[in-house]
């Protein structure tokens, strides 16, 4: 699996080290996310905080700014420099501590610059790699961008109380050592605004694959949200029970081993190495992952023909990113391996060098082994990332290694014989990534109040089986971060209190789903699609807030599409209309404002922020020339959904069936892959599905799911 949530942690049950406030004898600190190279915001109040000795008196400057206080008791202290104007220019943030002996403490961070900084929110889509990505490669080269900063929480953690510092991140100036690790759609975002708005941009990434929006918000603000209380109802029965819940766990976990060891092939490595042989599968292209319930050794074989003028020359062979670990051969001749000691190992690119020696003209035989110790395994892509080319000569037409792979499953293992995260995840409790508050506690509330713009969010996968109930948690998600930023340090948020503490609310724009899963022809009920009407839902009814919509370049067979480019880009737009107020920009394809019903037919208008209504490119006209649209669907009073007719009448979209004589409800784009939703405008974005009905959907009654 490319982004694995178990992966990326150190333990499921993990608690931040820092749970008690420094006491007296520990030395002046700031928070993590103060630090070299870091942006702040500007044109608002910035807020600085730290940890002194109780009672010192603490002074903090820069530039022309200075502001000063005493550490209370329990050694926390907290000031308010005045509002700045944007600035390229690197200056130092200086925080001196004075004790009753007059002797100064000094902390000191340096090429800190004044601009737009925004939090960069979600699950896997959002933490999501640039390196991983369509046009990983161009974009990584053109990365080194010295004024747009990133910083990333990291280790992922989880904990059971707030807590005020971060398990770890650091600022860094963007290149392509820095980009190419960072979230991709957080990384467009940032280079959009920079580009537009000529300031440094600075991009905080707190983000974690799988997990659900119940998990980022508050205790307190789940208290006060009653969809949430079935999630509560359950998180506590078992905390109450937590000695027996982990007790019992570890009798069942017994003394298996964790992870499987890899097996070895038996004393046929040189022969595998050398070619597939008749145990081979058919070739098939790549991304290609072993069976479900495949551990063990896979070989994967490709053939290509390398030209005469390549002969006696070194050659790069990029393979993507392979999971868990490879020994790469060309030619029967190991060239490269990647093993443990690699940092996140399952998601690195493979990048080997083919030594002059080894390149022949003529047939060449690419054999990669791949162990796979536990769950998903096996050559993870992306396709444009595998290919192979003489080191050096960017003129030279890579060969496309993508297309054909023939697998060979050499040594399968027993999934039951370990105890690995495949199998035994901490039970769901305290400090659990899916349990309420877990995720805001260790990875948001010690961020607050660090001054931001805003923050953009791609989540909603892991909630889709409970819609109904997003339609709730969303918003209150919002309203909880917002509340939190504008109260002061340390201050644990009490729903209800709109911008406390005078800041203005965090701008928050969202990502809709993708389109995912195969294309069905007849009208379905799907929980994906009520998530991104829940999406859509908070859009018309919270202020301050965008939708980048994305149901044209998502993939029906990866969750994870790798077109992160376009995703960032309409996050963009939003954010530079309605945040800075720039109205050459459009800012979104259409979106459904109302519909009526008169005359057999259905009539939708549409808000079009000065872009026409178009039809997506390729698609047929009708015998009059009139644009036919797809994805439109009718019910009458029955609530029978049929597939329908739409054309394009100037501002509006007219809807009919002949199977719905008299309409009282339309829908578009009404299924997990919306394929044949092809309503855009002028700028070729993409209609929001939407529905004009209340009526329940398949998530109603939806409140828990397991975890």
């Amino acid at each position: 699996m490319p982004i694995r949530i178990l992966h990326l942690v150190v333990a499921w049950f993990v608690l931040v080290v820092c749970v008690v406030p420094p006491q007296a004898g520990h030395a002046l600190e700031l928070p993590k996310v103060f630090g070299d190279h870091m942006v702040l915001q500007r044109h608002k109040p910035v807020p600085v905080w730290g940890w002194a000795e109780p009672g010192h008196a603490v002074a903090v400057s820069f530039g022309s700014g200075y502001a000063e206080t005493q550490a209370d008791d329990r050694g926390r202290w907290s000031v308010e420099l005045p509002a700045m104007p944007a600035s390229y220019e690197p200056r130092v943030l200086t925080v001196r501590a004075i004790g009753e002996n007059g002797e100064p403490e000094t902390v000191k961070r340096s090429d800190v610059l004044v601009g737009e900084v925004w939090l960069c929110g979600g699950q896997s889509n959002m933490e999501w790699p640039l390196r991983l990505t369509d046009g990983a490669e161009t974009f990584i080269a053109a990365s080194d961008r010295p004024h747009l900063r990133m910083f990333n929480v990291g280790p992922n953690t989880a904990s059971a109380q707030p807590q005020d510092r971060l398990p770890g991140g650091r600022w860094a100036r963007s290149d392509p050592g820095v980009a190419a690790g960072f979230s991709a759609v957080g990384y467009h975002f940032g280079v959009r605004l920079q580009e537009a708005l000529d300031v440094p941009v600075g991009l905080i990434g707190s983000n974690w694959g799988g997990t659900r929006i119940e998990a980022w918000t508050s205790r307190p603000t789940l208290d006060a949200t009653p969809e949430a209380k079935p999630i509560l109802d359950h998180f506590d029965e078992i905390a109450g029970r937590w000695d027996e819940v982990l007790a019992q766990r570890e009798a069942e976990r017994g003394d298996r081993p964790q992870y499987h060891e890899d097996p070895g092939d038996d004393g046929q490595t040189e022969q595998l190495a050398a070619g597939p042989g008749e145990a081979a599968l058919a070739a098939r292209p790549a991304p290609l992952l072993m069976p479900d319930d495949f551990d063990g050794v896979a070989w994967y074989y490709a053939t290509v023909e390398v030209p005469e003028d390549w002969a006696g020359r070194e050659l790069t062979l990029n393979l993507g990113a392979i999971d868990d670990f490879d020994i790469t051969y060309v030619n029967g001749v190991e060239v490269g391996r990647t093993g443990v000691e690699t940092s996140q190992w399952w998601q690195q690119p493979r990048r080997y060098t083919v030594p002059a020696e080894l390149a022949n003209a003529g047939e060449t035989t690419i054999a990669v082994r791949v162990f796979d110790r536990y769950a998903d395994g096996g050559l993870a892509g992306p396709a444009e990332a595998m290919k192979l080319f003489p080191s050096g000569d960017d003129d030279a037409e890579a060969i496309d290694l993508s297309k054909w792979w023939a697998p060979r499953y050499a040594t399968r293992l027993d999934p039951g014989a370990i105890t690995g995260p495949a199998n035994f995840a901490m039970p769901y409790g305290p400090g659990h990534v899916h349990a309420p508050a877990q995720l805001y506690n260790a990875m948001i509330h010690p961020l607050t109040p660090f001054a931001l713009r805003g923050a953009v969010w791609y989540q909603g996968e892991s909630n889709a089986g409970r819609s109904e109930q997003y339609r709730a948690l969303m918003p209150a998600m919002i309203q909880d971060w917002r509340q939190a930023w504008g109260a002061a340090p340390f201050a644990e948020p009490t729903f209800g209190q709109r911008d406390a503490g005078g800041g203005d609310p965090l701008w928050f724009f969202m990502v809709q789903l993708a389109d995912f899963t195969p294309f069905q022809d007849q009208p379905v009920e799907s929980g994906w699609a009520e998530l991104r009407d829940a999406q859509f839902n908070t859009l018309r009814h919270v202020g301050r807030t965008g939708m980048a919509v994305i149901t044209d370049i998502g993939d029906p067979a990866d969750i994870h599409p790798r077109n992160k480019h376009d995703v960032g880009d309409r996050l963009a737009r939003w954010a530079l209309v309605d945040t800075y107020g720039q109205r050459d920009v459009v800012k979104s394809g259409p979106l459904f404002r109302e519909a009526f019903f008169t005359e057999g037919q259905a009539v939708v208008r549409f808000d079009l922020f000065g872009s026409p209504l178009a039809v997506r490119e390729g698609q047929e006209n009708d015998p009059q020339g009139s644009p036919e649209l797809g994805g439109f669907t009718l019910a009458g009073a029955d609530r029978v959904w049929h597939k329908a007719q739409a054309t394009i009448d100037g501002d509006v979209v007219r809807v009919t069936s002949d199977a719905v004589p008299q309409p009282v409800a339309v829908r578009y784009g009404w299924q997990h892959n919306p394929a044949d939703a092809t309503l855009i405008n002028a700028e070729g974005l993409p209609a929001s599905p939407f529905r004009s009905d209340d009526w329940p959907g398949v998530t109603a009654n939806n409140f828990l799911s397991p975890p």
